[in-house]
Protein backbone atom coordinates (compact mmCIF):
# COMPACT_ATOMS: atom_id res chain seq x y z
CA UNK A 1 0.00 0.00 0.00
CA UNK A 2 3.06 2.23 0.03
CA UNK A 3 2.12 3.88 -3.24
CA UNK A 4 -1.25 5.07 -1.99
CA UNK A 5 0.24 6.54 1.17
CA UNK A 6 2.42 8.92 -0.82
CA UNK A 7 1.19 12.46 -1.26
CA UNK A 8 0.62 13.29 -4.91
CA UNK A 9 -0.45 16.74 -6.04
CA UNK A 10 -1.67 17.13 -9.61
CA UNK A 11 -1.79 20.14 -11.87
CA UNK A 12 -4.70 21.92 -10.20
CA UNK A 13 -4.40 25.68 -9.87
CA UNK A 14 -5.50 25.78 -6.23
CA UNK A 15 -4.17 23.84 -3.27
CA UNK A 16 -6.57 22.75 -0.56
CA UNK A 17 -5.63 22.45 3.07
CA UNK A 18 -6.09 18.96 4.48
CA UNK A 19 -5.74 18.18 8.17
CA UNK A 20 -6.01 14.52 9.18
CA UNK A 21 -6.96 13.48 12.69
CA UNK A 22 -8.60 10.67 14.61
CA UNK A 23 -12.32 10.51 13.98
CA UNK A 24 -13.14 10.40 17.68
CA UNK A 25 -11.65 13.85 18.15
CA UNK A 26 -13.76 15.41 15.42
CA UNK A 27 -17.24 14.03 15.38
CA UNK A 28 -19.09 10.90 16.54
CA UNK A 29 -19.65 8.26 13.88
CA UNK A 30 -22.82 6.27 13.55
CA UNK A 31 -22.33 2.54 13.86
CA UNK A 32 -22.53 0.93 10.42
CA UNK A 33 -24.48 -2.31 10.51
CA UNK A 34 -22.45 -5.27 9.32
CA UNK A 35 -24.42 -8.01 7.63
CA UNK A 36 -22.94 -11.23 8.99
CA UNK A 37 -26.04 -13.29 8.24
CA UNK A 38 -27.27 -13.90 4.71
CA UNK A 39 -30.06 -11.56 3.60
CA UNK A 40 -32.51 -12.40 0.83
CA UNK A 41 -32.38 -9.95 -2.09
CA UNK A 42 -34.72 -9.50 -5.05
CA UNK A 43 -34.37 -12.71 -7.11
CA UNK A 44 -33.24 -13.11 -10.70
CA UNK A 45 -35.93 -12.90 -13.35
CA UNK A 46 -35.13 -16.54 -14.26
CA UNK A 47 -33.71 -19.48 -12.33
CA UNK A 48 -30.20 -20.77 -13.08
CA UNK A 49 -27.75 -23.44 -11.91
CA UNK A 50 -24.23 -24.32 -13.09
CA UNK A 51 -23.99 -20.91 -14.77
CA UNK A 52 -20.87 -18.79 -15.10
CA UNK A 53 -21.55 -15.99 -12.60
CA UNK A 54 -19.29 -12.93 -12.96
CA UNK A 55 -19.42 -9.59 -11.14
CA UNK A 56 -18.76 -6.26 -12.81
CA UNK A 57 -18.57 -5.01 -9.26
CA UNK A 58 -17.63 -1.38 -9.89
CA UNK A 59 -20.85 -0.91 -11.89
CA UNK A 60 -22.97 -3.02 -9.56
CA UNK A 61 -23.82 -5.62 -12.22
CA UNK A 62 -23.72 -9.41 -12.03
CA UNK A 63 -23.71 -11.48 -15.23
CA UNK A 64 -25.29 -14.95 -15.11
CA UNK A 65 -24.15 -16.71 -18.28
CA UNK A 66 -25.59 -19.94 -19.64
CA UNK A 67 -26.27 -22.71 -17.15
CA UNK A 68 -29.14 -25.12 -16.64
CA UNK A 69 -32.84 -24.78 -15.82
CA UNK A 70 -35.26 -27.28 -14.36
CA UNK A 71 -34.63 -30.56 -12.53
CA UNK A 72 -35.66 -34.09 -13.42
CA UNK A 73 -35.68 -35.40 -9.86
CA UNK A 74 -33.06 -38.06 -9.31
CA UNK A 75 -31.74 -37.71 -12.87
CA UNK A 76 -30.36 -34.29 -13.78
CA UNK A 77 -31.20 -30.95 -15.34
CA UNK A 78 -33.91 -30.51 -17.92
CA UNK A 79 -32.16 -28.06 -20.23
CA UNK A 80 -28.92 -26.18 -20.88
CA UNK A 81 -29.47 -22.57 -21.98
CA UNK A 82 -27.55 -19.90 -23.89
CA UNK A 83 -29.22 -16.89 -22.25
CA UNK A 84 -27.32 -14.19 -20.37
CA UNK A 85 -28.96 -12.44 -17.42
CA UNK A 86 -27.71 -9.10 -16.14
CA UNK A 87 -28.61 -8.43 -12.50
CA UNK A 88 -28.41 -4.79 -11.42
CA UNK A 89 -27.76 -4.59 -7.70
CA UNK A 90 -28.56 -0.87 -7.64
CA UNK A 91 -32.09 -1.25 -9.01
CA UNK A 92 -32.74 -4.91 -8.07
CA UNK A 93 -33.82 -5.77 -11.60
CA UNK A 94 -32.43 -8.24 -14.14
CA UNK A 95 -32.68 -8.42 -17.90
CA UNK A 96 -31.38 -10.46 -20.80
CA UNK A 97 -28.25 -9.51 -22.71
CA UNK A 98 -27.07 -10.96 -26.03
CA UNK A 99 -27.15 -14.79 -25.87
CA UNK A 100 -24.06 -17.00 -26.03
CA UNK A 101 -23.06 -18.35 -29.45
CA UNK A 102 -23.08 -21.84 -27.90
CA UNK A 103 -25.05 -22.40 -24.71
CA UNK A 104 -23.16 -24.33 -22.02
CA UNK A 105 -23.38 -25.28 -18.37
CA UNK A 106 -20.56 -26.35 -16.03
CA UNK A 107 -18.23 -23.88 -17.76
CA UNK A 108 -15.97 -21.38 -15.98
CA UNK A 109 -14.82 -17.84 -16.67
CA UNK A 110 -14.09 -14.37 -15.41
CA UNK A 111 -14.01 -10.64 -16.14
CA UNK A 112 -10.94 -9.10 -17.74
CA UNK A 113 -9.56 -5.61 -17.27
CA UNK A 114 -10.50 -4.98 -20.90
CA UNK A 115 -14.21 -5.01 -19.97
CA UNK A 116 -14.85 -8.41 -21.53
CA UNK A 117 -16.06 -11.65 -19.93
CA UNK A 118 -14.25 -14.83 -20.96
CA UNK A 119 -16.09 -18.19 -20.80
CA UNK A 120 -14.16 -21.44 -21.18
CA UNK A 121 -15.43 -24.90 -22.14
CA UNK A 122 -18.56 -26.31 -20.53
CA UNK A 123 -21.15 -28.86 -21.53
CA UNK A 124 -23.76 -28.50 -24.28
CA UNK A 125 -26.74 -30.89 -24.38
CA UNK A 126 -26.30 -31.54 -28.11
CA UNK A 127 -22.58 -31.00 -28.73
CA UNK A 128 -21.22 -32.46 -25.49
CA UNK A 129 -18.14 -31.16 -23.65
CA UNK A 130 -16.67 -28.05 -25.28
CA UNK A 131 -13.22 -26.48 -25.75
CA UNK A 132 -14.60 -23.10 -26.87
CA UNK A 133 -13.35 -19.72 -25.64
CA UNK A 134 -16.40 -17.45 -25.86
CA UNK A 135 -15.85 -13.75 -25.17
CA UNK A 136 -18.60 -11.28 -24.25
CA UNK A 137 -17.97 -7.54 -24.69
CA UNK A 138 -19.98 -5.65 -22.06
CA UNK A 139 -19.76 -2.30 -23.87
CA UNK A 140 -21.07 -3.59 -27.20
CA UNK A 141 -23.28 -6.42 -25.87
CA UNK A 142 -21.75 -8.82 -28.37
CA UNK A 143 -19.88 -12.14 -28.49
CA UNK A 144 -16.71 -13.25 -30.25
CA UNK A 145 -14.45 -16.30 -30.04
CA UNK A 146 -10.89 -16.62 -28.82
CA UNK A 147 -8.46 -19.44 -29.49
CA UNK A 148 -10.01 -22.70 -28.28
CA UNK A 149 -8.74 -24.54 -25.21
CA UNK A 150 -6.09 -27.23 -25.85
CA UNK A 151 -8.62 -29.80 -24.61
CA UNK A 152 -12.37 -29.91 -24.03
CA UNK A 153 -13.26 -29.38 -20.38
CA UNK A 154 -16.36 -29.15 -18.17
CA UNK A 155 -16.73 -28.71 -14.40
CA UNK A 156 -13.57 -26.58 -14.33
CA UNK A 157 -12.98 -23.50 -12.21
CA UNK A 158 -11.33 -20.25 -13.30
CA UNK A 159 -9.07 -17.88 -11.32
CA UNK A 160 -8.12 -14.53 -12.87
CA UNK A 161 -4.87 -12.58 -12.63
CA UNK A 162 -5.07 -10.30 -15.64
CA UNK A 163 -4.15 -10.98 -18.37
CA UNK A 164 -3.97 -14.61 -17.24
CA UNK A 165 -6.95 -16.91 -16.71
CA UNK A 166 -6.10 -20.14 -14.87
CA UNK A 167 -8.51 -22.97 -15.79
CA UNK A 168 -8.06 -25.57 -13.05
CA UNK A 169 -9.13 -29.22 -13.09
CA UNK A 170 -12.27 -30.47 -14.80
CA UNK A 171 -13.84 -33.80 -15.56
CA UNK A 172 -11.67 -35.81 -15.32
CA UNK A 173 -8.24 -34.17 -14.80
CA UNK A 174 -6.04 -32.15 -12.47
CA UNK A 175 -4.47 -30.20 -15.32
CA UNK A 176 -4.09 -26.40 -15.28
CA UNK A 177 -4.57 -24.53 -18.55
CA UNK A 178 -3.44 -20.90 -18.66
CA UNK A 179 -5.00 -18.45 -21.12
CA UNK A 180 -3.36 -15.10 -21.88
CA UNK A 181 -6.09 -12.69 -22.99
CA UNK A 182 -3.70 -10.07 -24.37
CA UNK A 183 -2.15 -12.37 -26.96
CA UNK A 184 -5.02 -14.91 -27.16
CA UNK A 185 -2.78 -17.89 -26.40
CA UNK A 186 -2.69 -20.99 -24.20
CA UNK A 187 -0.02 -22.77 -22.22
CA UNK A 188 0.02 -25.44 -19.54
CA UNK A 189 0.64 -24.82 -15.84
CA UNK A 190 1.55 -27.30 -13.09
CA UNK A 191 -1.18 -29.87 -12.49
CA UNK A 192 -2.94 -30.40 -9.19
CA UNK A 193 -1.54 -33.29 -7.14
CA UNK A 194 -4.80 -35.17 -7.86
CA UNK A 195 -7.65 -35.07 -10.34
CA UNK A 196 -10.38 -32.65 -9.28
CA UNK A 197 -13.59 -31.21 -10.66
CA UNK A 198 -16.59 -29.31 -9.26
CA UNK A 199 -14.29 -27.45 -6.86
CA UNK A 200 -13.49 -23.73 -6.82
CA UNK A 201 -10.33 -21.82 -7.79
CA UNK A 202 -9.64 -18.37 -6.30
CA UNK A 203 -6.70 -16.05 -7.00
CA UNK A 204 -5.25 -14.11 -4.03
CA UNK A 205 -3.17 -11.20 -5.40
CA UNK A 206 -1.33 -10.46 -2.14
CA UNK A 207 0.21 -13.94 -2.33
CA UNK A 208 0.34 -14.24 -6.14
CA UNK A 209 -1.33 -17.58 -5.51
CA UNK A 210 -4.22 -19.69 -6.79
CA UNK A 211 -6.19 -21.74 -4.25
CA UNK A 212 -8.24 -24.75 -5.34
CA UNK A 213 -10.90 -25.65 -2.79
CA UNK A 214 -12.77 -28.95 -2.42
CA UNK A 215 -14.34 -30.72 -5.40
CA UNK A 216 -14.24 -34.41 -6.16
CA UNK A 217 -12.30 -37.17 -7.88
CA UNK A 218 -15.41 -39.33 -8.27
CA UNK A 219 -19.01 -38.25 -8.61
CA UNK A 220 -20.26 -39.79 -5.38
CA UNK A 221 -17.73 -38.45 -2.87
CA UNK A 222 -16.80 -34.81 -2.22
CA UNK A 223 -13.37 -33.82 -0.94
CA UNK A 224 -12.24 -31.13 1.49
CA UNK A 225 -8.63 -30.84 0.33
CA UNK A 226 -7.33 -27.35 -0.43
CA UNK A 227 -4.29 -26.76 -2.64
CA UNK A 228 -2.22 -23.63 -3.18
CA UNK A 229 -0.05 -22.68 -6.16
CA UNK A 230 2.21 -19.63 -6.08
CA UNK A 231 2.22 -18.81 -9.78
CA UNK A 232 5.98 -18.44 -10.23
CA UNK A 233 6.56 -21.90 -8.69
CA UNK A 234 6.29 -25.24 -10.43
CA UNK A 235 4.06 -27.17 -8.02
CA UNK A 236 1.08 -27.02 -5.67
CA UNK A 237 1.21 -27.32 -1.88
CA UNK A 238 -1.45 -28.52 0.56
CA UNK A 239 -2.96 -26.06 3.06
CA UNK A 240 -5.69 -26.35 5.71
CA UNK A 241 -8.66 -28.42 4.53
CA UNK A 242 -12.19 -27.12 4.12
CA UNK A 243 -14.00 -28.04 7.38
CA UNK A 244 -16.74 -29.77 5.38
CA UNK A 245 -15.92 -31.78 2.24
CA UNK A 246 -17.91 -30.25 -0.60
CA UNK A 247 -18.50 -30.14 -4.35
CA UNK A 248 -20.52 -27.60 -6.32
CA UNK A 249 -20.04 -24.86 -3.71
CA UNK A 250 -19.44 -21.21 -4.49
CA UNK A 251 -16.24 -19.36 -3.57
CA UNK A 252 -15.09 -15.74 -3.84
CA UNK A 253 -12.32 -13.51 -2.53
CA UNK A 254 -13.83 -10.79 -0.35
CA UNK A 255 -12.60 -7.21 -0.40
CA UNK A 256 -11.21 -7.90 3.08
CA UNK A 257 -8.83 -10.54 1.70
CA UNK A 258 -10.79 -13.51 3.07
CA UNK A 259 -11.93 -16.39 0.83
CA UNK A 260 -15.65 -17.06 1.35
CA UNK A 261 -17.20 -20.46 0.59
CA UNK A 262 -20.95 -21.16 0.70
CA UNK A 263 -23.30 -24.00 -0.18
CA UNK A 264 -22.22 -27.17 -1.98
CA UNK A 265 -23.03 -30.82 -1.60
CA UNK A 266 -21.77 -34.16 -0.35
CA UNK A 267 -21.84 -35.42 -3.96
CA UNK A 268 -20.82 -33.84 -7.25
CA UNK A 269 -23.80 -35.30 -9.14
CA UNK A 270 -25.87 -32.42 -10.47
CA UNK A 271 -29.01 -32.98 -8.36
CA UNK A 272 -28.02 -35.67 -5.85
CA UNK A 273 -26.40 -35.77 -2.41
CA UNK A 274 -26.91 -33.76 0.75
CA UNK A 275 -27.11 -30.09 -0.21
CA UNK A 276 -25.43 -27.64 2.18
CA UNK A 277 -26.26 -24.16 3.47
CA UNK A 278 -23.01 -23.68 5.43
CA UNK A 279 -20.74 -20.65 5.00
CA UNK A 280 -17.03 -20.49 5.86
CA UNK A 281 -14.22 -18.03 5.41
CA UNK A 282 -10.54 -18.82 4.98
CA UNK A 283 -7.78 -16.46 6.10
CA UNK A 284 -4.75 -16.94 3.81
CA UNK A 285 -2.62 -15.00 6.28
CA UNK A 286 -2.81 -17.68 8.98
CA UNK A 287 -4.15 -20.70 7.03
CA UNK A 288 -7.34 -21.09 9.07
CA UNK A 289 -11.00 -21.77 8.29
CA UNK A 290 -13.92 -20.39 10.31
CA UNK A 291 -17.60 -21.26 10.00
CA UNK A 292 -19.68 -18.09 10.18
CA UNK A 293 -23.31 -18.49 9.08
CA UNK A 294 -25.89 -20.31 6.93
CA UNK A 295 -27.54 -19.53 3.63
CA UNK A 296 -31.30 -19.06 3.86
CA UNK A 297 -31.72 -22.26 1.86
CA UNK A 298 -29.35 -25.09 0.94
CA UNK A 299 -28.01 -24.93 -2.63
CA UNK A 300 -25.28 -26.29 -4.86
CA UNK A 301 -23.80 -25.17 -8.17
CA UNK A 302 -24.48 -21.56 -7.23
CA UNK A 303 -22.35 -18.55 -8.11
CA UNK A 304 -20.55 -16.60 -5.37
CA UNK A 305 -19.24 -13.14 -6.29
CA UNK A 306 -17.62 -10.24 -4.45
CA UNK A 307 -18.78 -6.67 -5.07
CA UNK A 308 -16.60 -3.57 -4.80
CA UNK A 309 -18.64 -2.17 -1.90
CA UNK A 310 -17.79 -5.23 0.22
CA UNK A 311 -20.96 -7.21 -0.43
CA UNK A 312 -20.81 -10.96 -1.15
CA UNK A 313 -23.62 -12.32 -3.34
CA UNK A 314 -24.84 -15.92 -3.65
CA UNK A 315 -26.65 -16.24 -6.98
CA UNK A 316 -28.85 -19.04 -8.29
CA UNK A 317 -27.96 -22.71 -7.86
CA UNK A 318 -30.12 -25.75 -7.27
CA UNK A 319 -31.29 -28.18 -4.65
CA UNK A 320 -32.39 -31.75 -5.36
CA UNK A 321 -35.77 -30.73 -6.80
CA UNK A 322 -35.41 -27.34 -8.52
CA UNK A 323 -33.07 -24.80 -10.04
CA UNK A 324 -33.19 -21.47 -8.21
CA UNK A 325 -33.46 -17.75 -8.99
CA UNK A 326 -32.61 -16.66 -5.45
CA UNK A 327 -30.04 -13.99 -4.62
CA UNK A 328 -28.63 -13.65 -1.10
CA UNK A 329 -26.15 -11.13 0.29
CA UNK A 330 -23.54 -11.05 3.05
CA UNK A 331 -21.67 -7.91 4.11
CA UNK A 332 -18.53 -8.71 6.14
CA UNK A 333 -17.12 -5.17 5.75
CA UNK A 334 -18.84 -1.79 5.72
CA UNK A 335 -17.53 1.68 4.89
CA UNK A 336 -19.64 4.82 5.30
CA UNK A 337 -18.41 8.28 4.31
CA UNK A 338 -19.90 11.30 6.09
CA UNK A 339 -19.67 14.94 4.96
CA UNK A 340 -20.22 17.38 7.85
CA UNK A 341 -21.70 20.16 5.71
CA UNK A 342 -22.81 20.63 2.12
CA UNK A 343 -22.18 24.39 2.14
CA UNK A 344 -19.05 26.28 3.17
CA UNK A 345 -17.76 29.86 2.94
CA UNK A 346 -14.62 30.80 1.06
CA UNK A 347 -11.81 30.18 3.52
CA UNK A 348 -14.09 27.92 5.58
CA UNK A 349 -13.79 24.20 6.31
CA UNK A 350 -15.82 21.01 6.37
CA UNK A 351 -15.12 17.49 7.64
CA UNK A 352 -14.99 14.27 5.62
CA UNK A 353 -14.96 11.15 7.79
CA UNK A 354 -14.98 7.40 7.23
CA UNK A 355 -16.74 4.92 9.49
CA UNK A 356 -15.19 1.52 8.76
CA UNK A 357 -16.18 -1.84 10.23
CA UNK A 358 -14.87 -5.32 9.44
CA UNK A 359 -16.40 -8.47 10.89
CA UNK A 360 -13.50 -10.86 10.31
CA UNK A 361 -10.49 -8.89 9.07
CA UNK A 362 -8.36 -6.36 10.97
CA UNK A 363 -7.80 -2.91 9.48
CA UNK A 364 -4.17 -1.75 9.39
CA UNK A 365 -4.47 1.73 7.89
CA UNK A 366 -6.34 3.93 5.42
CA UNK A 367 -5.68 6.66 2.89
CA UNK A 368 -7.91 9.11 1.06
CA UNK A 369 -8.13 11.22 -2.06
CA UNK A 370 -10.54 13.98 -2.96
CA UNK A 371 -11.13 16.65 -5.56
CA UNK A 372 -13.87 19.11 -6.49
CA UNK A 373 -15.29 19.93 -9.93
CA UNK A 374 -17.09 23.17 -10.73
CA UNK A 375 -20.23 23.49 -12.83
CA UNK A 376 -18.02 24.58 -15.74
CA UNK A 377 -15.85 21.47 -15.44
CA UNK A 378 -12.82 23.02 -13.72
CA UNK A 379 -11.14 20.65 -11.25
CA UNK A 380 -9.80 21.95 -7.90
CA UNK A 381 -7.26 20.37 -7.42
CA UNK A 382 -6.60 17.35 -9.63
CA UNK A 383 -5.62 14.91 -6.88
CA UNK A 384 -4.40 15.11 -3.32
CA UNK A 385 -3.45 12.02 -1.33
CA UNK A 386 -2.75 11.94 2.37
CA UNK A 387 -2.20 9.18 4.90
CA UNK A 388 -5.26 9.04 7.10
CA UNK A 389 -4.87 6.19 9.61
CA UNK A 390 -7.61 3.91 10.92
CA UNK A 391 -11.21 5.23 10.82
CA UNK A 392 -10.01 8.68 9.79
CA UNK A 393 -11.52 12.10 9.40
CA UNK A 394 -10.14 15.04 7.45
CA UNK A 395 -10.74 18.77 7.77
CA UNK A 396 -10.79 20.23 4.25
CA UNK A 397 -10.35 24.01 4.00
CA UNK A 398 -11.63 25.81 0.91
CA UNK A 399 -9.16 28.39 -0.52
CA UNK A 400 -10.30 31.98 -0.01
CA UNK A 401 -9.83 32.72 -3.72
CA UNK A 402 -11.93 29.76 -4.89
CA UNK A 403 -14.91 31.06 -6.90
CA UNK A 404 -18.34 30.77 -5.34
CA UNK A 405 -20.77 28.28 -6.83
CA UNK A 406 -21.87 24.65 -6.79
CA UNK A 407 -19.24 21.91 -6.96
CA UNK A 408 -19.16 18.13 -7.09
CA UNK A 409 -16.98 16.63 -4.37
CA UNK A 410 -15.45 13.22 -5.11
CA UNK A 411 -13.92 11.26 -2.25
CA UNK A 412 -11.97 8.01 -2.46
CA UNK A 413 -10.77 5.85 0.41
CA UNK A 414 -8.25 3.02 0.36
CA UNK A 415 -8.15 0.49 3.17
CA UNK A 416 -5.34 -1.94 3.93
CA UNK A 417 -5.98 -4.97 6.12
CA UNK A 418 -3.49 -6.79 8.31
CA UNK A 419 -3.60 -9.78 5.94
CA UNK A 420 -2.23 -7.54 3.18
CA UNK A 421 -5.47 -7.07 1.25
CA UNK A 422 -6.20 -3.63 -0.22
CA UNK A 423 -9.76 -2.38 -0.62
CA UNK A 424 -10.62 0.48 -2.96
CA UNK A 425 -13.82 1.79 -1.38
CA UNK A 426 -16.27 2.92 -4.08
CA UNK A 427 -16.18 6.61 -4.94
CA UNK A 428 -18.45 8.91 -2.94
CA UNK A 429 -19.98 11.88 -4.74
CA UNK A 430 -21.86 14.80 -3.21
CA UNK A 431 -22.70 18.43 -3.95
CA UNK A 432 -20.88 21.22 -2.09
CA UNK A 433 -21.90 24.90 -2.29
CA UNK A 434 -19.10 27.43 -1.86
CA UNK A 435 -20.50 30.69 -0.48
CA UNK A 436 -18.98 34.17 -0.44
CA UNK A 437 -16.58 34.80 2.44
CA UNK A 438 -15.04 38.05 3.73
CA UNK A 439 -13.00 39.70 0.91
CA UNK A 440 -9.25 39.45 1.36
CA UNK A 441 -8.84 43.26 1.20
CA UNK A 442 -11.29 43.66 4.07
CA UNK A 443 -9.56 40.88 6.02
CA UNK A 444 -6.23 42.72 5.58
CA UNK A 445 -7.78 46.02 6.71
CA UNK A 446 -9.27 44.33 9.77
CA UNK A 447 -5.92 42.79 10.58
CA UNK A 448 -4.10 46.14 10.23
CA UNK A 449 -6.63 47.79 12.53
CA UNK A 450 -6.01 45.10 15.12
CA UNK A 451 -2.24 45.64 14.81
CA UNK A 452 -2.64 49.42 15.22
CA UNK A 453 -4.81 48.93 18.30
CA UNK A 454 -2.26 46.59 19.86
CA UNK A 455 0.56 49.06 19.11
CA UNK A 456 -1.38 51.82 20.88
CA UNK A 457 -1.75 49.62 23.95
CA UNK A 458 1.98 48.86 23.91
CA UNK A 459 2.86 52.59 23.65
CA UNK A 460 0.59 53.38 26.62
CA UNK A 461 2.18 50.64 28.70
CA UNK A 462 5.66 51.89 27.82
CA UNK A 463 4.72 55.44 28.95
CA UNK A 464 3.41 54.12 32.26
CA UNK A 465 6.55 52.04 32.69
CA UNK A 466 8.74 55.16 32.19
CA UNK A 467 6.73 57.01 34.85
CA UNK A 468 7.17 54.13 37.29
CA UNK A 469 10.90 54.06 36.60
CA UNK A 470 11.11 57.75 37.57
CA UNK A 471 9.16 57.07 40.78
CA UNK A 472 11.55 54.25 41.65
CA UNK A 473 14.53 56.59 41.08
CA UNK A 474 13.00 59.20 43.43
CA UNK A 475 12.38 56.58 46.09
CA UNK A 476 15.96 55.36 45.78
CA UNK A 477 17.25 58.92 46.38
CA UNK A 478 15.06 59.25 49.48
CA UNK A 479 16.35 55.94 50.85
CA UNK A 480 19.93 57.12 50.41
CA UNK A 481 19.09 60.35 52.29
CA UNK A 482 17.40 58.42 55.08
CA UNK A 483 20.41 56.13 55.43
CA UNK A 484 22.63 59.21 55.82
CA UNK A 485 20.26 60.73 58.36
CA UNK A 486 20.13 57.42 60.24
CA UNK A 487 23.91 57.50 60.56
CA UNK A 488 23.77 61.02 62.03
CA UNK A 489 21.04 59.99 64.44
CA UNK A 490 23.19 57.10 65.62
CA UNK A 491 26.03 59.53 66.50
CA UNK A 492 23.67 61.87 68.36
CA UNK A 493 22.17 58.98 70.28
CA UNK A 494 25.41 58.51 72.22
CA UNK A 495 24.95 61.98 73.77
CA UNK A 496 21.23 61.71 74.56
CA UNK A 497 19.31 59.72 77.10
CA UNK A 498 18.64 56.10 76.35
CA UNK A 499 14.88 56.75 76.18
CA UNK A 500 15.15 59.53 73.60
CA UNK A 501 17.60 57.47 71.53
CA UNK A 502 15.28 54.48 71.49
CA UNK A 503 12.29 56.60 70.46
CA UNK A 504 14.14 58.25 67.59
CA UNK A 505 15.48 54.92 66.38
CA UNK A 506 11.99 53.37 66.34
CA UNK A 507 10.61 56.32 64.40
CA UNK A 508 13.34 56.10 61.77
CA UNK A 509 12.89 52.32 61.40
CA UNK A 510 9.16 52.78 60.85
CA UNK A 511 9.85 55.35 58.13
CA UNK A 512 12.33 53.02 56.39
CA UNK A 513 9.88 50.11 56.47
CA UNK A 514 7.18 52.33 54.96
CA UNK A 515 9.50 53.35 52.14
CA UNK A 516 10.47 49.73 51.47
CA UNK A 517 6.78 48.79 51.28
CA UNK A 518 6.19 51.57 48.74
CA UNK A 519 9.12 50.32 46.66
CA UNK A 520 7.82 46.73 46.70
CA UNK A 521 4.37 47.87 45.59
CA UNK A 522 5.91 49.87 42.75
CA UNK A 523 8.07 46.95 41.64
CA UNK A 524 5.06 44.63 41.66
CA UNK A 525 3.11 47.09 39.52
CA UNK A 526 6.00 47.29 37.03
CA UNK A 527 6.18 43.51 36.71
CA UNK A 528 2.43 43.34 36.16
CA UNK A 529 2.63 45.96 33.40
CA UNK A 530 5.44 44.09 31.68
CA UNK A 531 3.46 40.86 31.64
CA UNK A 532 0.48 42.61 30.05
CA UNK A 533 2.69 44.15 27.37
Amino acid sequence: MTSILMKRIGSGCLVFSLVVLAIASVMPSASAALQTNWTTEVPLSEDRAQAVVVADSENGHVYVIGGAIGVDVGIGYKKTVDTVLVYDLNSDVSWRAAPMPVGVRAASGGLGEDGRIYVFGGYNDTLGTQSLTQIYDIATDSWTFGVAMPAARAFTSCAVNWPNFYIVGGYVTGQVLQYNAEDDSWRTGPSLPVNRWSGQAVYVPEEHAVYYIGGTDNWATSRGDVYKWVTWLSSWTTVASLPQASSGHGAALGMDGMIYVAGGSSEAYNVLGTVYDDTFYYNPDNDTWVKISYLNEPKKYLGLVSMQDGLILAVGGNNKTATLATVESLRPIEATTTISSTSVNQGGSFIVSLNLEAAYATVEDCAMSYYMVSETGITYPVYFYEYAGDNPAAIITIPEIMPTGTYKLYVYWWVEFMNGADWDVPEVECTIKVLAGTPISQQLTNLQNQIDDLQGQIDDLNARLSELNRSISDLTDRIDALESELGQVSDDAQQSSSYASSANTMALMAMILSLIAVILIALNLVMSMRKKS
